[in-house]
C-alpha cells in the first residue's frame, strides 16, 4: 500500500491517502460489497444491470511509475482541503478501478474508499473534494441529517416507497443509496432516472420531481427549489441532497446561492475553507 500522509493542526493525524495495490482494492471492494451491496443491488435491477453490462468494476493494476506521478497529487490534496475535511476524515483509501467502471465516473464506497476508473491524468481537484465530501457523509450521517434538516429544510423520506415505475427506472448511485429518498420543504422527492429505457447509459439520465401529496412528478425543477439554489447548477446535482452538498461545497456556482449561506451557517466556516 502506497501512502500519502499529512500532519494536521488540531488532530495528532491529519487527511491520510492511501493508494491501494491491486490485492488490496480487491479486498477493500469486497469489503465494502458486503456492507453496501451495490454491486448485487444493480444486477438485480434490469435497467441498472444493462447500463454497466460492458463495464469491467474491479481494481486496475497500479505500477510502480504510476504510484510516484500520482503520490505528489494526493500529498498537495491533503495539504488543500477546507479545514473540516482535512482534521474530521482520517484515512482515506484511494482505489483505481478499470477505465469503464461505473461509466468511467468517479465514487465512494464503505470504508472511507474512493473509486477512481484510471486515467493517465489526476483528477481535477473539485472531483476531488467533492469525493471527499461524500467520504465526510458516509462518516457522519447524523451530522449531516440535522444540518440538512435545519439549513435546507430537508430530511430522508420514511412515510413509504415511491411509485414502482419510477423506483424501476432510477439509477443507482453508490454515494447515496443508504438513504436514496429525501424529501425537501415536506414536498418534493427528486428521482435520478434514466432516460433511454431501451440503452440505458450511466450518462444520460435525468431528475424526476416527485410529489408526495398529489402524485404529480416534473422534469422542470419547482420554483421554490429553484430560487433557493440556482438553476446554473449541474442537473445531477438536485438527485439527492448529499449531491447538492458535493456541488454546493466544490463549484463556484454554488457559493452565490441562499442555499450555500444557510449551510454555511450550520455547518461552518471549516466546510469553506475558512475557520470557525
Amino acid at each position: 500500500m502506497f501512502t500519502s500522509n499529512n500532519m494536521g493542526g488540531r488532530s495528532s493525524k491529519g487527511l491520510t491517502f492511501f493508494i491501494a495495490s491491486e490485492d488490496e482494492g480487491i479486498q477493500m471492494l469486497n469489503t465494502a460489497e458486503e456492507e453496501d451491496k451495490y454491486r448485487e443491488e444493480c444486477r438485480d435491477c434490469i435497467l441498472n444491470n444493462k447500463a454497466r453490462e460492458r463495464q469491467i468494476y474491479k481494481p486496475y493494476r497500479l505500477t510502480i511509475d504510476m504510484i510516484d506521478i500520482f503520490r505528489p497529487y494526493y500529498d498537495s490534496i491533503a495539504l488543500s482541503v477546507p479545514s473540516r475535511l482535512k482534521y474530521e476524515l482520517g484515512d482515506v483509501n484511494i482505489v483505481y478501478l478499470s477505465a469503464n467502471a461505473d461509466g468511467g465516473m468517479p465514487h465512494t464506497r464503505p470504508g472511507n474508499v474512493i473509486c477512481l476508473p484510471y486515467r493517465d491524468e489526476p483528477y481535477p481537484i473539485s472531483t476531488m473534494y467533492h469525493e471527499l465530501w461524500h467520504i465526510h457523509q458516509r462518516k457522519y450521517p447524523e451530522f449531516w441529517r440535522d444540518a440538512l434538516k435545519r439549513a435546507w429544510n430537508c430530511e430522508p423520506y420514511t412515510k413509504g416507497g415511491i411509485p414502482a415505475e419510477y423506483e424501476r427506472l432510477r439509477r443507482i448511485n453508490p454515494d447515496t443509496m443508504d438513504e436514496p429518498y429525501w424529501i425537501w420543504n415536506g414536498v418534493w422527492i427528486t428521482i435520478p432516472v434514466f432516460e433511454n429505457i431501451t440503452q440505458p447509459n450511466l450518462r444520460d439520465t435525468a431528475v424526476l420531481f416527485y410529489n408526495v401529496h398529489s402524485g404529480y412528478h416534473a422534469r422542470t425543477m419547482p420554483r421554490d427549489l429553484r430560487e433557493f439554489f440556482s438553476e446554473r447548477l449541474s442537473a445531477s446535482a438536485f438527485e439527492h441532497p448529499y449531491e447538492m452538498v458535493a456541488y454546493i461545497l466544490t463549484e463556484e456556482e454554488g457559493r452565490s446561492t441562499e442555499a450555500y449561506k444557510r449551510l454555511i451557517g450550520e455547518i461552518g466556516k471549516m466546510a469553506a475553507g475558512g475557520r470557525d
